[in-house]
């Protein structure tokens, strides 16, 4: 009778207290990078079926994708500040579902105007997924399993990129290309209902606290539990959006208006050089007023923060590099693969995406398990494995460009892809060695910010030199960005790394004091 009461009187763990949550979570949230890749990557399958219908040049394909990365960068950082401000479980199923409609309604596009802005429409609801994503799962992984952690997530980068060319193209070669998006975009809704009450929300910053030794529930002063809570409403928000985009227009017309003036006339991909340079300073301006809008002094303090810690810029310059070669990999290959080995439409999509997909997918694992066992012997141990990843994997850049047999393209693409996903699978968690965890969701942001704006332009000069040239010289012509970032990133973890580090967990202590 003793141990029937004492049996019943056992309260039940909730579900999200479990050890074994934090990996579950990963397994929900991998889900939704799977339909984040699936359905950005589903058009580039479809260029050539694009490209005969609506009667498209290469330049104006190029558009197609640079359009979708210029968005996603241009509002990476008020994606980062939701993060840090909302609810991130929230930011994460709201981005889902409009990602997913703007998909849906691609399928209805007539003339290439269309199909640009739902592109550019499908950047701005996908770049609130990552920053809120890697903010959520870094304060269930610490140190010593976060790269595993995202390492594994971003896995579903790379089953989606190959999901979504193949099924797009298999689905556009039977069917016509717009069930593609029909499809994805409806099932990414459906996901959104099915899994959206089970992720739940952790304590900001409790992987570090537990590691530093305080309990996750209740622990540090009030102080500090007032410094890593979200704050702000929605309205200031929108302003500060608002206010960022006008200063990027505004700069942006100045910028033209003076080209003109001046006869300084030149375009590279239809745009006038003139109002892309006067749009940089108006970035600047306009990110130093919007965090000025949203988070007053702290704004300003993050800032500073993120521009007095040089590893923090070095890894954002070298994330542009790699993410310009990583967007000539997706938005190129394969209609690369489709006109030089004349494979049809579906396999042709597979072809491209598959070897280095699934390379990149097994690499990502191993590149955190290095990162983790050499950052527990020194700072830079992280930045170090993506160094190496860059300069040894130009080659294979080269090489697949190059490759006059299918069988040469595909041994480069696995290679490319091992290397790749040791890089990727530390985008992020280099980041995090050096920035708090309140601040952690916008420089998310930021990373993204740079890293998308860096290889915006990356379909279109692909295109530019395919014209000139052709697709195969202008692929391999990728690979001497990935040797420039990757001796950056070298430079940055001789000088910078171990200093910046230090910081930050001065930081963290100081806050517990």
């Amino acid at each position: 009778m003793a141990d029937t009461t004492n049996a019943s009187s056992v309260v039940p763990v909730p579900f999200h207290k479990r050890p074994n949550y934090k990996w579950v979570i990963v397994a929900m949230l991998w889900w939704m990078c799977f339909f984040n890749y699936a359905d950005r990557q589903a058009i580039f399958s479809l260029f050539p079926l694009l490209q005969k219908e609506m009667n498209l040049d290469a330049v104006q394909l190029g558009w197609l994708g640079s359009s979708f990365a210029l968005v996603y960068g241009l509002l990476a950082p008020f994606a980062g500040n939701i993060g840090d401000r909302f609810r991130r479980k929230n930011v994460i199923i709201w981005g889902l579902y409009v990602w997913s409609i703007i998909c849906l309604l691609t399928g209805f596009s007539r003339r290439f105007v269309h199909l640009l802005f739902f592109r550019a429409a499908e950047g701005m609801g996908e770049t609130f997924y990552f920053p809120a994503t890697t903010s959520l799962l870094s304060d269930y992984h610490g140190k010593r399993t976060r790269s595993r952690a995202l390492g594994l997530h971003n896995t579903g980068v790379y089953v989606g990129t190959i999901a979504g060319g193949f099924f797009a193209g298999l689905i556009g070669q039977h069917y016509g290309w717009r069930l593609s998006f029909y499809v994805f975009g409806g099932l990414g809704i459906i996901l959104g209902l099915a899994i959206m009450w089970f992720v739940v929300e952790p304590q900001r910053g409790a992987a570090e606290r537990a590691e530093l030794g305080a309990e996750q529930q209740g622990a540090g002063s009030q102080r500090q539990q007032a410094q890593e809570q979200p704050s702000g409403g929605f309205l200031s928000a929108v302003g500060a959006m608002l206010a960022y985009l006008a200063c990027v227009a505004v700069m942006t017309y100045l910028g033209y208006h003076i080209g003109r003036v001046t006869g300084f006339t030149s375009t590279i991909g239809g745009v006038p050089i003139g109002a892309a340079l006067g749009a940089l300073p108006g970035i600047a301006i306009g990110v130093y007023v919007a965090m000025y809008i949203v988070h007053g002094r702290r704004g300003v303090e993050f800032l500073r923060w993120v521009f007095g810690t040089p590893s923090v810029l070095v890894l954002m310059l070298v994330f542009m590099g790699a993410n310009f070669v990583a967007l000539v990999a997706l938005s190129w290959l394969p209609k690369f693969v489709f006109d030089k080995f004349h494979l049809p439409l579906a396999l042709a999509a597979l072809g491209a995406t598959f070897p280095i997909q699934v390379a990149t997918m097994i690499g990502a694992p191993m590149g955190g398990w290095f990162a983790d066992l050499l950052r527990r012997r020194t700072p830079g141990g992280r930045m170090i494995v993506q160094a190496l990843a860059l300069i040894i994997g130009a080659p294979f850049v080269y090489l697949a460009g190059l490759a006059p047999a299918l069988w040469g393209f595909f041994a480069a693409l696995v290679f490319w892809g091992l290397l790749k996903g040791m890089y990727d699978a530390n985008i992020f968690a280099s980041v995090f060695d050096v920035v708090p965890p309140r601040m952690r969701g916008t420089a998310a942001g930021f990373m993204n910010m740079a890293g998308w704006l860096g290889a915006f332009p990356a379909p279109v000069i692909i295109g530019i030199i395919a014209t000139r040239h052709n697709l195969s010289v202008a692929i391999a012509s990728a690979s001497g960005v990935y040797v420039a970032a990757g001796v950056l990133m070298l430079i940055g973890v001789a000088a910078f790394a171990r200093r910046d580090a230090a910081r930050m967990e001065r930081s963290l202590l100081e806050m517990r004091s």
